[in-house]
């Protein structure tokens, strides 16, 4: 089970890890921790992210507004951040 960020040791925590390794170092979940920035009260982010990769590994990229928004903490906002991160057509 994933740890708290708070948990985790500076050095290996998402964002830390992204400026330090670059984007190719880090899983899949925790590239969507460093999207989603923060999770609720009841659920850590790297939890968050864990749940929204497995959905998002079983939808691939017709992954919709809807699948991500059905998660606690995800809103229209942060749904279209992930959307426009991995919706390759939106880079024109």
């Amino acid at each position: 089970m994933p740890k708290p960020i708070h948990q985790i040791p500076k050095h290996d925590r998402p964002r830390e890890k992204l400026f330090a390794k670059g984007s190719r170092a880090l899983s899949d979940q925790e590239l969507l921790a460093v999207l989603l920035g923060k999770g609720t009260h009841q659920m850590d982010v790297m939890t968050l992210a864990a749940k929204v990769s497995r959905v998002m590994d079983e939808r691939g990229l017709d992954v919709s507004v809807d699948d991500l928004t059905g998660f606690e903490g995800i809103g229209p906002a942060k749904a279209a951040l992930v959307l426009a991160a991995i919706d390759p057509s939106l880079g024109g």
